[in-house]
């Protein structure tokens, strides 16, 4: 029995050394996802960061403070789900972001769902090695994403954000005319570009931040239990 008990956890072991990798893998991957949208998901609604934008983008000096921000309010819950009406909005721009709110909460769902996975994957590690591995390199392959993203943003940015309307608006509600659309005026793609390039220098320092911490975990805490 004793034997018989031996080879069976031998081979429970060898198993589990075998999918090790592949879960050390993914969970670096998935992690990098998760440093990739946590600061989108944290200034979505961070209503300061829009204040900041139509003041540089002169909305305030179109519309006016006080509409404005009441109107960014009204955008906001509408996103939240709290309402399904915008002021003055018209009937194509109300279905545009009606689009617009089923993808957030799509990307906020699966964000939800990769932060579970990623704390299932980091349990089955076997060691803190190997997680503090996978935490290093999910912050070495989340700078490399940005930087590429960055690269590409000052380069073809109106390039990347017609194809992306293209892939999630098939349907094609998303042109409006910026000399009559309130929404345009409120939102024109030059704050889509601000707002893309906060969010990935956010997500570049929460990246380098990760490596660092691997960095110091494997420069000190890693070697200080082998002593």
């Amino acid at each position: 029995m004793g034997k018989k008990k031996k080879i069976k956890t031998k081979t429970s072991k060898k198993r589990k050394r075998k999918f090790e990798r592949p879960a050390w893998v993914l969970a670096a991957i998935i992690f990098a996802s998760v440093l990739l949208i946590t600061p989108f998901e944290l200034m979505l609604y961070f209503r300061p960061l829009y204040q900041i934008q139509f003041d540089s983008l002169g909305v305030y000096d179109k519309l006016g403070k006080e509409k404005a921000d009441s109107m960014l309010w009204d955008v906001l819950e509408f996103m939240d789900g709290q309402t399904d009406r915008i002021e003055d909005f018209s009937d194509k721009e109300i279905l545009h972001m009606i689009d617009v709110r089923d993808i957030l909460e799509k990307i906020i769902w699966i964000f939800f769902l990769f932060k579970i996975f990623q704390i299932f994957l980091w349990f089955y590690l076997t060691s803190m090695n190997k997680i503090m591995s996978s935490v290093y390199y999910a912050g070495l392959i989340g700078v490399c994403v940005i930087g590429i993203f960055l690269i590409l943003s000052t380069c073809c940015f109106n390039f990347m954000f017609s194809g992306f309307h293209e892939i999630f608006f098939s349907q094609g509600n998303y042109t409006f005319d910026p000399d009559f659309s309130l929404m345009k005026t409120m939102f024109p793609d030059k704050f889509f570009r601000n707002f893309a390039i906060i969010n990935a220098i956010f997500s570049l320092l929460i990246s380098l931040g990760a490596m660092l911490v691997g960095h110091l975990y494997f420069k000190y805490v890693a070697v200080s239990t082998r002593k």
